[in-house]
């Protein structure tokens, strides 16, 4: 299955602010447990994750 990431932005920027934040809560409580899981520092698990 192909996601088009243009068309999530998109619809991400136009969405409520709510979704907005949401997803945005989401995703860093999923960075934190996999930080706490590897046993590594917030700031190296995004490192991995952008790189």
């Amino acid at each position: 299955m192909k996601v088009d990431l243009a068309r999530v932005e998109s619809a991400l920027a136009n969405g409520p602010i709510a979704v907005r934040a949401g997803v945005i809560v989401f995703a860093s409580s999923v960075v934190f447990a996999m930080a706490a899981l590897a046993g590594t520092s917030i700031g190296r698990a995004i490192y991995y994750l952008a790189h």
